[in-house]
């Protein structure tokens, strides 16, 4: 960002984000890292994207924080009001929603708490799942991830700070309260991402295992990017805040998304939150039927964007 002094660190939470991408994306693909030492919901990073020329179809962040009320007023808004405008010119922005289920404050606190920036009602929170293949690579099952207090599992539960946006009201959630997430992909480190690690001297890379809701949230925004290029080559504009558009798709008869039915992300026994028919807590939407999702906004048009 703006101030920042000197190349780039190189870091593994933004080493993760990079190589998930960019192994999501076609070639010739081109992806921003912008770094920055303050907080995630620090409202000169999501600025900084608004500096990018041109613009990204989308914006991912894989860090934040457990919701403090006494950042309503400063950091919290002024990040929203950013994501707002990052919308409104038509970039998608995503969120990892943690890695500490319900109790997004442990282990601090095992209170039920979420993530911000992920609980705003201007980005996409994407949660994690735990997927099982077949031995010819098909997909066998899929479950809400839950490897324990020792594994982590994927952020949700329903926000303290806001109320629930317009496209969340009809949920059967009931919650008059943002909810997250808003759908979830494949999070768990066992087996989890290969990720390229750096060797050391003459030796080549290393592969390393590693997951979380830090690798679902690039992924979902690496697959909506492509989404963006196919309907840039249409001649047609970009998503912007992309979640209203997906509960729309979730209620077509197109099968946008598989629906994860399996177990829960409630780490220390707290009451939240199970995974259930249709939308719930643990994995929002479920995890993204890609190709059917994209037919699905697609044939709503322009009307069901955000």
């Amino acid at each position: 960002i703006d101030g920042q002094v000197g190349p780039l660190e190189e870091d593994p939470e933004g080493n993760l984000d990079v190589q998930i991408a960019q192994s999501t994306l076609p070639k010739g693909s081109r992806i921003h890292v912008v770094e920055s030492p303050l907080a995630a919901y620090s409202a000169l990073s999501w600025a900084k994207v608004l500096t990018l020329d041109p613009l990204p179809a989308t914006v991912t962040t894989s860090t934040g924080g457990c919701e403090s009320k006494g950042q309503l007023d400063d950091a919290y808004s002024l990040t929203n009001a950013m994501l707002v405008r990052l919308g409104l010119v038509g970039v998608t922005a995503t969120a990892a929603t943690g890695d500490a289920g319900s109790s997004d404050c442990a282990p601090s606190s095992k209170r039920l708490a979420v993530d911000f920036p992920g609980s705003s009602p201007y980005i996409t929170a994407v949660g994690g799942t735990q997927l099982r293949l077949t031995s010819n690579n098909r997909r066998r099952s899929e479950t809400v991830w839950n490897q324990g207090v020792s594994g982590g599992s994927g952020g949700g539960g329903a926000s303290r700070l806001f109320a629930a946006p317009w496209f969340q009201k009809p949920l059967a959630s009931g919650s008059s309260r943002r909810t997250v997430p808003d759908l979830s992909a494949f999070a768990a480190p066992g087996p989890g991402w290969p990720i390229a690690g750096t060797g050391k001297g003459s030796h080549p890379p290393i592969f390393v295992q590693s997951g979380g809701t830090s690798a679902a949230s690039p992924f979902v925004a690496a697959s909506i990017a492509v989404m963006a290029g196919k309907e840039a080559r249409r001649g047609r504009p970009p998503f912007g805040h992309i979640a209203p558009a997906l509960y729309e798709a979730q209620r077509s008869a197109l099968a946008s998304f598989h629906d994860v039915l399996r177990t829960n992300n409630d780490l220390y026994n707290k009451g939240c939150c199970e995974a259930t028919v249709g939308y719930d807590l643990a994995s929002g939407l479920g995890a993204p039927n890609l190709r059917k999702l994209y037919r699905a906004i697609r044939l709503k048009g322009t009307p069901a964007r955000g």
